[in-house]
This record gives structure tokens, C-alpha cells and sequence, in this order.
């Protein structure tokens, strides 16, 4: 559940659109890697996971958010995270996917 906590800042009415997102709703849907980053180092916690959270959109041939990683610059746990989050979506039902 922790790896989109960023999601909290996004409105609802953008995580709960039927349909696609445009451009403006895609650009702030993908800032909840940061915004999650940011929620965890402020929170002694979670803080040791705040990295994995913001990478886990990352993809292996750096085509994704937020910075392009790829392969080993992504970090493991981060990968994991990813996995879950498509298990999660595939399991899930989600307006977006």
C-alpha cells in the first residue's frame, strides 16, 4: 500500500476518472512518485522505504517516470515495488490502468 501513498495528493476526480486521462490529468498522476518520496522522509517510519517509492514506476528500459532509469539503476526493492503495483492493478478494478 505504501509505494502510490503519493496518490493521497491527487485529486479524486482524477484517480477516479472513467476513460482515459488527458495530458494535464497523466502530467499530475505522475507526480505521485515524488509526492510519495516526499510524504515518506517526512516520516520517520516509512522513511527508509522513500527511495523504493520513488522509483517504483521506473521501467527496466528506462521508458518511464520520473527520472528514466534503467536496469541496475533501479533500485531491487524498487522493482519489486513495481511488480506489486501491476499485480495490483491486474487484481484491482481501476478506472486508469
Amino acid at each position: 500500500m505504501l509505494h502510490d501513498i503519493g496518490k493521497a495528493a491527487i485529486p479524486d476526480d482524477v484517480l477516479e476518472k472513467p476513460g482515459s486521462l488527458n495530458s494535464e490529468e497523466w502530467s499530475l498522476m505522475k507526480q505521485h512518485c515524488e509526492i510519495g518520496y516526499r510524504i515518506a522522509v517526512a516520516t520517520p517510519e516509512i522513511a527508509p522505504i522513500a527511495n523504493f517509492i520513488l522509483y517504483h514506476h521506473e521501467h527496466w528500459d528506462g521508458s518511464v517516470y520520473p527520472f528514466g532509469l534503467k536496469k541496475d539503476e533501479i533500485p531491487k526493492l524498487s522493482r519489486i515495488f513495481s511488480i506489486i503495483d501491476a499485480y495490483d492493478v491486474m487484481i484491482y478494478s481501476r478506472p486508469y490502468r
